[in-house]
């Protein structure tokens, strides 16, 4: 009896051992599944590569605090621009310009309007799943907008570039 008892108590310690390093792998695998699509996702080329960049709508005054990055958008142009608040990308330089992550509106939902001359603060939060945590790094943010009312007409874009 004494010896079936140590055996059922041996076999009892073996399992609970190899499911406690399984549940262990498993965690070891998880993060480096997380940190493989995290530098996966930065080598994707940017979508702006053959993009000119606007002269006369621009961005500066970049700061991040915490998870939110704020800045000035100025519409320095003889036009009306209009611009959705959420129709934004950030890109990292890695090599080149890389895709971080984008905000992707299908339809805009709001649509905001910027006289000629005028500036405004805006402020975007770069929080998950969307944006993985910014490390350090150079960074550019790009806001695409519109001249004019029309909010199908030609999309363009203003850029500024960052350091963290």
């Amino acid at each position: 009896m004494n010896k079936r008892l140590l055996l059922c108590i041996c076999t009892t310690l073996i399992i609970l051992g190899c499911l406690g390093c399984a549940r262990e792998n498993n965690n070891e695998n998880k993060n480096a599944s997380e940190t493989q699509a995290f530098s996966e996702m930065k080598k994707e080329t940017s979508a702006y590569e053959n993009v000119t960049f606007s002269t006369d709508v621009t961005i500066s005054e970049v700061n991040i605090e915490g998870k939110t990055i704020s800045l000035i958008f100025s519409n320095n142009s003889d036009n009306i621009i209009c611009y959705g608040p959420d129709e934004y990308a950030i890109e990292i330089y890695d090599d080149g310009w890389k895709k971080y992550n984008r905000m992707d509106i299908e339809q805009r939902k709001e649509l905001f309007q910027l006289e000629k001359g005028k500036s405004i603060s805006r402020s975007h939060s770069v929080t998950e799943p969307v944006f993985p945590e910014l490390k350090s790094g150079r960074y550019r943010i790009i806001e695409e907008f519109c001249y004019g009312n029309d909010p199908r007409g030609e999309k363009a874009y203003a850029c500024a570039e960052f350091t963290i």
